[in-house]
């Protein structure tokens, strides 16, 4: 068995003792995926609210369509692909809108077949990963479209993160692939795999496609960075310090939107008189662009300087 295969074995067997938790109930289980992360950074007050509610399916086209293709790729064969779709093909109204979904799921699938890295001697798909910090109870979570072991003509082996999307390759792709990476670099220690890690990102709408190569050098800072952000949803939450709001156009993608009286409010000219103060926009500068959480919600200071100073590092 070569070592690329060990790794691949190591990281299933961490799989099979997870549950979902891309979607957090009422009381936080101290884990946190790139989606809980995300919105976090855009709104903690709507990071809050989810943390009291499951999260829904989407009903909306590119939502749905999004879900079958990230199914459907999962499938080797066309059979499976095209039952992948059929099984999504009822969450869209009957009619021209249903024929499209057909036609569009079935060329991103084919995008998808297409634009597959050549070498891969064993791949794992739609699979969660889950990896404790070390030194403290918060668990880092990351479900990677697919992990390759890809076996170059000289060799060398490589693992390759790949991440689909059914849209543009927007700036947020690299974080997303980083903290996937940073999961299975910290699982591929237990196997004592030191090879090299390479992430992709693949547009299944224009065949684009953006890689990094993920280095263990940054992975110190990264896990500060990740760290951070835990203790600060911690302290907030244990201390009672609360969440704010962070009303701006980042809340066009939140569909808390809907029913936020501070959204209703902003008038899109400007920043309202509470908004909260700029958030970090990157898990990875998280640290450098902070502020206690005392001083963004504008409360006294009501704990000793010691029991707040991780949040002023």
């Amino acid at each position: 068995m070569t070592s690329g295969e060990n790794v691949m074995n190591t990281l299933k067997a961490k799989s099979h003792l997870l549950t979902s938790v891309t979607s957090i109930n009422t009381k936080w289980d101290k884990s946190l995926s790139y989606r809980c992360i995300s919105r976090y950074l855009k709104c903690p007050k709507s990071f809050y609210k989810q943390l009291r509610k499951r999260d829904e399916r989407g009903t909306e086209f590119s939502e749905v369509l999004g879900e079958t293709v990230h199914e459907a790729v999962t499938h080797t064969t066309e059979e499976g692909q095209e039952k992948a779709i059929e099984r999504f093909v009822p969450s869209i109204p009957a009619g021209e809108k249903r024929a499209e979904f057909v036609k569009v799921a079935k060329d991103y699938i084919k995008t998808a077949v297409r634009l597959r890295t050549p070498g891969i001697v064993e791949q794992w798909k739609e699979r969660k990963l889950k990896v404790r910090l070390e030194g403290t109870d918060f668990v880092l979570v990351s479900k990677p479209d697919e992990i390759n072991l890809v076996k170059l003509p000289n060799g060398d082996e490589y693992l390759e993160i790949v991440d689909y999307k059914t849209g543009r390759i927007g700036a947020s792709a690299e974080d997303q692939l980083f903290l996937a990476g940073l999961v299975v670099a910290l699982l591929a220690r237990l196997s004592g795999w030191v090879g090299n890690i390479k992430l992709v990102a693949r547009s299944l709408a224009t065949g684009e496609q953006q890689d990094w190569n993920f280095s263990r050098i940054g992975m110190k800072r990264d896990l500060e960075q990740i760290t951070a952000i835990f203790e600060e949803i911690e302290e907030n939450l244990v201390k009672g310090i609360g969440f704010d709001y962070n009303v701006g156009f980042n809340c066009d993608k939140l569909a808390c939107r809907f029913d936020c009286k501070k959204f209703k409010q902003w008038d899109r000219t400007g920043r309202p008189e509470l908004e909260a103060s700029a958030r970090p926009r990157s898990w990875r500068r998280f640290i450098d662009t902070r502020t206690p959480a005392y001083q963004r919600s504008g409360f006294p200071n009501r704990f000793s300087s010691s029991s707040v100073s991780h949040a002023a590092a």
